[in-house]
């Protein structure tokens, strides 16, 4: 490793320390909010599944 914070030399060019602290980061944001979205689509399915299920009992209840 170099005194100028550089990691090593690619074919495009220097690749800094700095860099891969932020590149790392950014990948973490993106994982940690693709698991929010699924968490999200995961509760709303749950919410809607217990809702409807009841509504379906309740029909079934009155119908017979």
């Amino acid at each position: 490793m170099h005194s100028s914070g550089i990691y090593f030399n690619s074919l495009i060019g220097p690749v800094f320390n700095e860099n891969i602290i932020k590149c790392l980061w950014l990948a973490f944001e993106g994982m940690v909010g693709i698991f929010v979205v699924m968490g999200l689509i995961y509760l709303v399915v749950v919410i809607l599944n217990t809702i409807f299920n009841k509504s379906k009992k309740e029909y079934n209840k009155i119908n017979k």
